[in-house]
């Protein structure tokens, strides 16, 4: 699996006492287009972002939630992963989505912390068969030293 990318205002908010409880917190994984720029200096919000998510049948506006959350050590490095989520085949459904978006969900846009995303490297959707999305239970689908 690619390595997902941290957005820059998550780390910040981590260390300077608004963090994300990943554990407890509803965190949500969104699918965008590659009309979506990723931009690391200002993207924050799901907000900044939820104008490029795709549409389909078999796939709920806002992502999908996480669940089976577990955070451990390796060594010195923590470890994030989840149950995978998956999207059911649907000829109805989405195939432009190109980024996976991790992020807290509040429930208002403008205040739903964006976590990481990941590049597919190519629009991938749920028309042709199912989309699954390791949530990577052997070394954690976030790592940090």
């Amino acid at each position: 699996m690619p390595t997902p990318t941290v957005f820059p205002k998550f780390k910040l908010a981590q260390h300077n006492g608004n963090a994300v409880d990943l554990d407890t917190d509803t965190i949500k994984v969104a699918w965008v287009t590659n009309a979506w720029t990723p931009n690391l200096a200002t993207n924050e919000f799901w907000g900044d972002i939820s104008a490029n998510e795709v549409s389909g049948t078999g796939y709920t506006a806002g992502g999908s939630a996480i669940a089976g959350v577990t955070l451990a050590l390796d060594g010195n490095t923590m470890e994030w992963a989840h149950n995978d989520l998956s999207w059911a085949q649907n000829a109805a459904g989405f195939s432009n989505g190109h980024y996976a978006v991790w992020y807290k969900d509040t429930g208002v846009a403008g205040t739903s912390r964006l976590i990481m995303y990941l590049n597919a490297g190519a629009d991938v959707g749920n028309v042709a068969g199912p989309l699954t999305l390791d949530g990577d239970a052997a070394t954690g689908v976030l790592q940090a030293a």
